[in-house]
């Protein structure tokens, strides 16, 4: 599975490629909109894992790009809402809840095929 992970926050990058790399997830970071928009438009993706600040291009833009490339994504929230995302998720969160997330969205996926 090949999962871009696209927050503002290098450092939550840098430890999430970490642990989604141990998890056996080939992970790709960016670190604002049109860098992930790019990533999204020249590599394919199984899963988007969004921050909802990303800078300089609004997360609603990226997640329209997703939905067109039937891209699943996950939306990383400061406040929850109701969000044109496959799944969503509040800060603070564990890696464990993310994981568990990623681990639904995905068979959701495998079992609609």
């Amino acid at each position: 599975m090949r999962i871009l992970f696209a927050s503002p926050h290098r450092d939550l990058n840098e430890c999430y490629q970490t642990l989604l790399t141990e998890e056996g997830r080939e992970t790709v970071t960016a670190f604002d909109g049109p860098q992930t928009l790019t990533l999204l438009k020249t590599s394919p993706f199984d899963l988007l894992i969004l921050d909802q600040n990303i800078p300089r291009v609004t997360y609603g833009e990226i997640l329209h790009h997703t939905s067109e490339a039937g891209t699943r994504s996950i939306l990383l929230m400061d406040t929850p809402g109701n969000y044109p995302s496959t799944a969503s998720i509040s800060y603070p969160f564990l890696p464990e809840e993310l994981f568990q997330l990623i681990s639904e969205v995905t068979s959701h996926d495998q079992s609609a095929e």
